[in-house]
């Protein structure tokens, strides 16, 4: 078992700010790797491992599939990549998302709790939804240490929350207190070691923790796949057989969102009848086809009132529910 732990940060929205905090206190001589997995834009390229370089004494880089993790470096998750950690080792993947995300939190923290055992140490901070919660959860099961931005300081205090209902944290910080709670259990870790190492044989060849798995009759919001249902502890989770895997949260987010677009699309079909039967009306009429140009004209005024009805209910409907429409 290695003889210093392994901290795994996750977050999302608003995360940036407690997490600079974070790494500008931490010491020079901080022995233990960050792995950081924050939420990031797919198609745009991330300059977060040169602005943490700049925000603290530890370097920062994103992580490269294979490199071996050294204490006192920052290992951040590539736009795009799932980051795994293997033991010592840290492994890129392109596997399916995770609550909509990819990299995600739980992928990370339940690879981390699955290899490392106890010796790891997790912390979640701001974000919307509850990606993060099952890892947690995982680390929670091998024995180790949570600690969780306050969700009073949080700018989205989503993801600290939903941790909080399922998880007992070992500490619920302001983002100015965790690097001194991080050096502290790294210290205890180390000196515990020290005096009496203890032998631990985590076994989860697959990176993987689950429980309980069910069938489930909702289809994949992603790929239409089927649906199973897992229950870690009071974790729900739900998983296609592609690999797509949602919280409950994340799960109605993509299946209202699946909903609102093809209500649109409905909308924006209906605008396209409307616009060819006019146009077809107009050419009838040109032609001297006067019976057929009415019967078009008739059918478009019947296929104007309903999309302007229908689009008006869509309206009044997803505007009483909070739900944005897409641009149509």
């Amino acid at each position: 078992m290695p003889s210093n732990p392994v901290v795994v940060i996750g977050g999302s929205a608003g995360a940036l700010e407690a997490l600079l905090r974070i790494v500008a206190q931490l010491p020079p001589m901080f022995s233990a790797p960050i792995v950081i997995v924050i939420h990031s834009d797919p198609d745009s390229p991330s300059s977060l491992p040169e602005i943490l370089s700049r925000a603290g004494p530890l370097p920062a880089h994103h992580a490269r599939s294979g490199e071996p993790m050294l204490g006192g470096h920052l290992y951040l998750a590539p736009p795009d990549q799932h980051l795994l950690v293997d033991g010592e080792l840290l492994v890129l993947s392109h596997e399916p998302k995770e609550h909509r995300s990819r990299p995600s939190i739980d992928v990370t923290m339940r690879s981390a709790a699955a290899t490392r055992g106890e010796s790891v140490i997790g912390v979640l901070l701001s974000g919307l939804l509850d990606d993060g919660t099952s890892g947690l959860w995982s680390i929670q099961e091998q024995g180790g240490r949570i600690l969780v931005q306050d969700p009073e300081e949080a700018l989205f205090p989503s993801m600290p929350r939903s941790a909080l209902q399922r998880v007992h944290a070992d500490g619920i910080l302001p983002s100015t207190e965790i690097a001194g709670r991080l050096e502290q259990l790294v210290h205890d870790w180390t000196s515990i070691q020290e005096i009496a190492p203890v032998e631990r044989n985590v076994e989860c060849p697959n990176l993987e923790v689950r429980t309980k798995a069910q069938s489930f009759s909702f289809t994949c919001p992603d790929c239409r796949d089927v649906v199973v249902k897992f229950q870690e502890g009071e974790v729900l989770s739900f998983r296609c057989h592609s690999g797509h895997t949602y919280s409950a949260a994340t799960l109605l987010a993509a299946l209202r969102q699946s909903v609102d677009i093809n209500l649109w699309n409905t909308v924006r079909a209906l605008d396209e009848n409307v616009m060819l039967l006019d146009h077809l009306g107009t050419l009838s009429e040109q032609q001297g086809e006067a019976p057929q140009a009415a019967a078009y004209q008739d059918e478009t005024q019947a296929r104007r009132a309903l999309t302007w009805h229908l689009r008006h209910e869509l309206e009044t409907l997803i505007g009483s529910v909070g739900h944005d429409h897409p641009a149509s």
